[in-house]
């Protein structure tokens, strides 16, 4: 995934930003869903600004603001995610739920209608309780206080890796065995993006399908970064 520059600050929202993004309808159909009912009394675990966009697409940049909220008993996550650009907002939900004494990690989305819908569910084993975890970590280490007008500008985008230590995910961020690396990935969300480059790099299938294999790759995953790649490379 070698073309993605996006930078980002952990920061603070004030009140109104952030009853912005409650009074939004995807957020009243989330909490349609008692296990959803109260995320304005939930905590903040992150509170992040973003820009970022893609070398090789035009018209690409995307700028906007987020936060990920967890209950107290941190088995539920709910991710705001406001693209500036456009006005839209997104919201991906995670609930660990029991069924016939086996746990599952449901995730729930709202699609374009303000319909709450199951994206997917996935037994709780030790590899997806890993991707869980990801989201109680703040995404982005420095902290910044930014404005409105700083985060129009794109003064701030730099090469690298996403945030999390990715290994593939981000421009300029691949371990290839001829330049130095030693091919592994740290998660399945790094794998994809360790494909997504040879694909790019090696012509495999034709490049104008790489993307989509990118989109397929990641629709299941719940690690933070796989937010942000689906944001910029798939329909959401």
């Amino acid at each position: 995934m070698s073309d993605l520059v996006l930078k980002g600050f952990k920061t603070f929202h004030s009140f109104d930003d952030l009853q912005q993004l409650f009074n939004n309808e995807k957020i009243k159909a989330l909490k349609q869903n008692p296990k959803f009912s109260q995320v304005e009394s939930m905590d903040i675990i992150d509170s992040f600004v973003f820009q970022g966009k893609r070398e090789r697409k035009e018209n690409s940049f995307k700028k906007g603001k987020g936060i990920v909220l967890t209950n107290k008993t941190k088995d539920v996550v709910v991710r705001v995610i406001r693209d500036d650009t456009n006005q839209d907002v997104k919201v991906f939900s995670l609930s660990l739920e029991t069924n016939n004494g086996q746990t599952y990690l449901n995730a729930y989305e709202v699609n374009e209608n303000n319909e709450l819908y199951l994206a997917h569910s996935r037994v709780f084993t030790p590899e997806v309780k890993e991707e869980f975890e990801t989201n109680f970590v703040q995404m982005f280490e420095e902290e910044r206080n930014i404005d409105k007008d700083q985060i129009e500008t794109q003064d701030w985008l730099t090469d690298g890796c996403l945030p999390g230590g990715y290994l593939w995910c981000g421009k300029g961020c691949s371990n290839y065995p001829d330049k130095g690396g030693d091919g592994t990935y740290i998660n399945a969300t790094d794998k994809c993006c360790k494909s997504h480059d040879y694909c790019y790099r090696y012509d495999w299938d034709t490049v104008e399908g790489c993307d989509e294999q990118l989109c397929d790759c990641v629709s299941g995953h719940t690690t933070a970064a796989s937010y942000l790649i689906r944001l910029y490379f798939c329909v959401i």
